[in-house]
């Protein structure tokens, strides 16, 4: 950055890139919105330690219960649990574990974490036929469904049927997707 590229900033006659505020900010040790925009930021935007080490899945489930108006606390992983999040809906708190579908729709698998406890299981999987949206998933209740445990891990094995629902190994009744996610602590 040139005398002369800073002298037209601090005159209005020039705007800094997003690269260059980033850079004055931390030089200055100011935050960046404080900078660019001479206001505070509404809120911390830092990311929780556990959010950064999240995966994807995890972090869509977190991001639609917010949407909803929940509070989400991310964990640390833990030799002695597998829940991922404890999400905060209203009165209620529960910890969650989330999977993701893995293998085709016809024959698709959740591995889930052991132990559980008295977490919910929310399995992750994509929807098959959606011409409208850019990506579909489907969020799954895999709590109370049977699953083949292993060392350290379960498995719940599943088919995709043609209306979304899923075909568990060992149950009688179709899962169908989460509707509402509101209800998670009910």
């Amino acid at each position: 950055m040139s005398p002369n590229t800073v002298n037209k900033w601090y005159r209005g006659m020039a705007r800094p890139r997003e690269d260059n505020i980033r850079a004055v900010a931390k030089l200055l040790e100011v935050d960046e919105v404080w900078l660019s925009m001479g206001r505070k930021p509404t809120k911390d935007i830092s990311l929780q330690e556990g959010a950064a080490r999240a995966p994807g899945a995890v972090l869509m489930v977190a991001g639609m219960i917010e949407l909803l108006g929940g509070k989400i606390t991310f964990h640390e992983a833990r030799q002695d649990a597998s829940a991922q999040l404890t999400a905060n809906l209203g009165e209620g708190r529960q910890e969650i574990v989330v999977a993701v579908a893995q293998g085709p729709a016809a024959e698709t698998s959740f591995v889930i974490p052991e132990p559980v406890a008295s977490a919910r299981v929310f399995g992750v999987a994509p929807v098959v036929a959606c011409e409208s949206a850019t990506a579909a998933y489907a969020v799954f209740d895999l709590t109370d469904v049977p699953r083949q445990r292993f060392g350290g891990f379960s498995v719940v094995a599943a088919e995709t049927r043609p209306d979304g629902r899923l075909k568990v190994s060992g149950q009688r009744n179709l899962v169908a997707p989460v509707r509402n996610l509101a209800n998670l602590a009910a």
